[in-house]
């Protein structure tokens, strides 16, 4: 039987009585909360690069820029899915992002 663990938040202070999986739940949500705030600053730097023009985001990757905000959770699983420690994490969100947007093809052909 799990024994009931104390809780208190460091951001409000409020306590809460959890038991072990409860705990882990908690830390998988928010885990998977913050993976899918990485890849929306990801994707919203791609945006900035083109000026904020969402045209142009569609045209470059060949992919809306609101279909890539809907895939966030796609992208987060992903990106768990090639979690390594040993690697750094803006290398597998490269990898990630580069599987979903295919590769960049410059205009000269390059």
């Amino acid at each position: 039987m799990d024994k009931d663990i104390v809780v208190v938040s460091s951001v409000t202070g409020a306590s809460y009585v959890m038991n072990e999986d409860q705990i882990e739940a908690a830390y998988r949500y928010q885990e998977a909360h913050y993976r899918e705030m990485d890849a929306k600053r990801f994707i919203d730097e791609r945006l900035e690069w083109l000026d904020g023009d969402k045209n142009a985001f569609e045209k470059e990757y060949g992919v809306s820029y609101d279909d890539a905000i809907e895939d966030i959770d796609y992208l987060a699983s992903r990106f768990m899915d090639e979690f390594d420690c040993n690697v750094p994490e803006n290398e597998i969100w490269d990898e990630v992002l580069g599987e979903y947007f295919g590769p960049v093809i410059e205009e000269d052909g390059e």
